[in-house]
């Protein structure tokens, strides 16, 4: 009751606050940040949407289903609207955000995991959406975090769900998959990275040749009038003689 009440409240109060700062001043505000938390946060909403029904489906049939994941995702949707109106009401602490809501991600994604057993199987992808969306908008270390509890989160789910311990191939080789993603992903933001430090470093050599040639130029162009003035000088006065 407590987890529809609040399902209930937090997109009123995110109207709320919306409505109180002003969507041109929202905008504005998300225009101007170089990250994507806004859009993250968006995001994060519809992926609590898809569990919601998912876990919805899985407690439909009385005599095999849970309520269990329905509760997780319930909880999740919860908390992704929270962590929208913290966006939305205070957008300078964005990286303590960010961090709270990948672990938040990760451990709420493994709970659904572990209570939805076999039939919510097809929710470990999540995982591999959650790493690649954090390193692609946050960088280097929001994919080693979300990498490494991702990891953790499966991890735990193995150990503590009968379903992943019958099939230890299917969770080694789940594990595996989490791993080289998470590798080639981060050799994928450090080759960009390399390459747009060798592009900065072209740009400021092409500048430094530039303004050098430019200065030459002008030294140049300085020094013709002065010197075309004594050759004229030179040539007038031996007319004179």
């Amino acid at each position: 009751a407590v987890v529809v009440g609040l399902l209930l409240l937090m997109p009123g109060l995110t109207g709320l606050a919306a409505a109180r700062i002003g969507l041109r001043r929202i905008v504005h505000t998300f225009r101007a940040r170089p990250d994507s938390d806004h859009a993250i946060a968006a995001w994060r909403i519809f992926g609590g949407l898809f569990l919601f029904g998912y876990g919805f489906a899985l407690a439909l049939p009385r005599e095999n289903g849970t309520a269990y994941p329905f509760a997780v995702a319930a909880v999740g949707l919860v908390v992704a609207w929270v962590l929208l109106l913290l966006t939305l009401t205070h957008p300078r602490s964005a990286r303590f955000r960010r961090y709270c809501g990948i672990a938040a991600d990760a451990a709420l994604l493994s709970a659904f995991l572990h209570f939805g057993g076999g039939p919510a199987a097809a929710s470990f992808s999540l995982y591999l959406l959650l790493i690649l969306s954090s390193g692609w908008r946050f960088g280097f270390g929001a994919l080693t975090a979300a990498a490494g509890l991702s990891i953790l989160g499966f991890v735990a789910v193995v150990a503590t769900t009968a379903f992943w311990r019958e099939l230890p191939g299917l969770a080694a080789g789940s594990v595996a998959i989490l791993i080289i993603v998470a590798v080639g992903a981060g050799a994928m933001l450090r080759a960009i990275a390399a390459a747009q430090q060798s592009g900065a470093d072209t740009a400021a050599t092409r500048s430094r040749l530039l303004a050098a040639a430019g200065d030459a130029l002008r030294q140049a162009l300085a020094a013709a009038p002065t010197e075309g003035i004594g050759t004229t000088a030179q040539e007038l006065s031996l007319i004179h003689i």
